[in-house]
């Protein structure tokens, strides 16, 4: 039995570390004096950005895993391209000085853009916070309205953040606008039982709208985006709805842990291995204690 729970504590712990060692160290940067990644083009292009804090490779892995909405992302994460799957397989093809520059004239993009919400009930809510950004390498700026399209007999959606669902995109290139990227948040409230999907799309802004932009920003200006675009959901989400009769206590808080991580759950582990660890040394010391005596 002994030699079990030590092999059991042994294993917990080996599984922990694994998980944290996904998590990249941070690094100090000398030439922009805080820890974002070396890189063989100019800084400038982040110039409008936050310093790059020193735990962002934590908060990336929580958001990636999604233990964390973006709804808890400040702008020093949320506003770092770091953030965004792909960025170091296309940051040197864009900005790097040596390499032919990959830019473009539109591009909108949703991350996460894909949830699952598991034992939705009739009238219970929650909220889906996303990141709605401009792709790496766009040199416009681009007005689009975002949409949500669903069974409205059957679910309820609430636009929480921002106020409006028009946008001005801003560009990001040849550097980063500081407002290149921002947090979108819905309430959902299921009316109706069964399994639903959310779609999000991108449309045009409305006439007196995108006209304005376009007086503004003239030829920096665009919207519509492509035609394929256009037709594919930038976003989906999928509730699944609780199949139980009766409310189940147990089953309360499953919509909000529907994505717990096996990182968060190998740190909880840790937690409780480290106390088996702890027991278990009393004990002996105090088994050795009365041998002796």
């Amino acid at each position: 039995m002994r030699k079990t729970i030590l092999l059991l504590t042994i294993l917990i712990l080996l599984s922990s570390a694994t998980a944290l060692a996904d998590i990249r160290e941070p690094t100090y940067n000398p030439i922009t004096k805080d820890y974002r990644p070396l890189y063989n083009f100019s800084y400038d292009v982040f110039k409008e950005l936050p310093n790059f804090p020193k735990d962002f490779w934590l908060k990336k892995h929580l958001f990636d895993t999604q233990q964390i909405p973006a709804s808890r992302l400040t702008p020093e994460y949320y506003l770092q391209p770091e953030l965004i799957p792909g960025w170091f397989n296309w940051c040197n093809k864009t900005y790097g000085d040596n390499n032919p520059h990959m830019t473009g004239m539109y591009g909108i993009n949703i991350y996460p853009s894909r949830f699952d919400v598991f034992n939705m009930q009739i009238n219970d809510t929650v909220n889906i916070s996303t990141l709605l950004y401009t792709s790496f390498g766009v040199e416009l700026y681009q007005g689009a309205k975002i949409i949500p399209k669903y069974d409205n007999e059957s679910i309820k959606i609430t636009l929480l953040k921002p106020e409006t669902n028009i946008f001005l995109l801003k560009p990001t290139y040849p550097y980063f606008n500081s407002e290149w990227c921002t947090i979108v948040e819905y309430q959902i409230q299921l009316l109706k039982p069964g399994n639903h999907t959310i779609e999000l799309y991108e449309e045009k802004p409305p006439t007196v709208i995108d006209n304005n932009w376009k007086n503004k920003y003239r030829a920096m200006y665009t919207s519509g985006g492509s035609i394929l675009g256009l037709q594919i959901p930038k976003m989906k989400i999928f509730i699944h709805a609780y199949q139980g009769e009766e409310k189940n206590e147990d089953n309360e808080d499953m919509k909000s842990i529907a994505h717990f991580d096996n990182g968060l759950l190998m740190f909880i582990l840790f937690l409780i291995s480290s106390l088996i660890i702890l027991m278990w040394s009393l004990h002996v010391r105090r088994k050795k204690k009365e041998n002796k005596t």
